[in-house]
């Protein structure tokens, strides 16, 4: 149990850097055990290292694409960063393909993990879903919130390293090219199906360390596809490239998320009264 709250106290102060910039105490730098989990059946401290590995990336990609060290305005429009951009991608994949075998996944299966069995005592394929799907088994260190939130970070990363295109196809539509034609679907897959919002994670918003970090992604978010409702590239995008279906649902989820986190969340609290006249009575598909 030390060994487990080092590593969440490690991971919450990490993102209080990154998301509000507080100063960190050092908790990071202690050299605490590199491998202090044998617990074979779940890896859950794998993710721990992971997300920690990940955060590194997403520092380096606020700094590369978004100039967070120095918020000068430039002036006029300049193309999205092509070369830092593949490179960036790059990273992202690697860090997904260097992860341990058992927490690997691909897009078309992102909803796919493997969960602990207790009835069994083995590793067991589970599944994040829209709807509450059978009976829901507890998992030991609630490894489903743990993954949910590593393969969130992940698609959270993939849509700020393509956001620069979503931006080019909103306000810049004439220089679209079939290639940021191609990055602007990534972008926007990149926004669906996260597993937070999602069967059996959903049910335990509370154990979801920095609430606010996921609450504000998923305004951004929900922002994204209302626009993407109305803009001609970005419709184009969702109707053509996209499972409708997935659109779809991941709109339900983060809008019920709001609805349900504004009563302990202040951010969700603020969000929903943007987002409630925004969706009221709109109909995709």
């Amino acid at each position: 149990m030390i060994k487990r709250a080092y590593w969440v106290c490690n991971i919450i102060e990490g993102w209080y850097h990154v998301d509000l910039d507080l100063p960190q105490t050092g908790i990071s730098e202690v050299d605490y055990e590199p491998s202090p989990f044998k617990d074979k059946r779940t890896h859950y401290q794998y993710n721990f290292l992971g997300m920690i590995a990940i955060r590194r990336l997403i520092d380096r990609i606020n700094n590369e694409l978004y100039n967070v060290s120095n918020p000068e305005p430039r002036e006029g429009y300049a193309e999205p960063p092509i070369r830092v951009i593949k490179e960036l991608d790059h990273q992202l994949k690697s860090w997904r393909s260097h992860l341990p075998q058992p927490l690997q996944w691909s897009d078309e299966q992102r909803t796919q993990y493997v969960g602990h069995d207790p009835l069994t005592d083995l590793p067991s394929l589970m599944q994040f879903t829209v709807d509450r799907d059978g009976d829901q088994f507890y998992h030991i260190y609630n490894i489903d919130v743990i993954i949910a939130q590593l393969r969130g970070r992940f698609y959270y990363c993939r849509f700020m390293i393509y956001r620069p295109f979503l931006y080019k196809a909103l306000h810049f539509p004439e220089r679209m090219t079939a290639e940021d034609i191609e990055y602007c679907t990534i972008g926007l897959d990149s926004c669906l199906l996260w597993p937070v919002c999602m069967w059996p994670v959903k049910n335990k918003k509370r154990l979801i360390p920095n609430i606010f970090a996921w609450t504000q992604s998923f305004l951004g978010i929900l922002l994204v596809l209302r626009i993407a409702a109305e803009d001609t590239v970005l419709k184009q995008i969702w109707e053509t490239q996209l499972l409708n279906q997935h659109v779809q649902d991941s709109i339900e989820m983060m809008l019920y998320w709001m609805r349900d986190m504004q009563q302990v969340d202040g951010i969700a609290e603020w969000s929903w009264k943007i987002l409630e006249p925004l969706y009221e009575g709109v109909h995709f598909g």
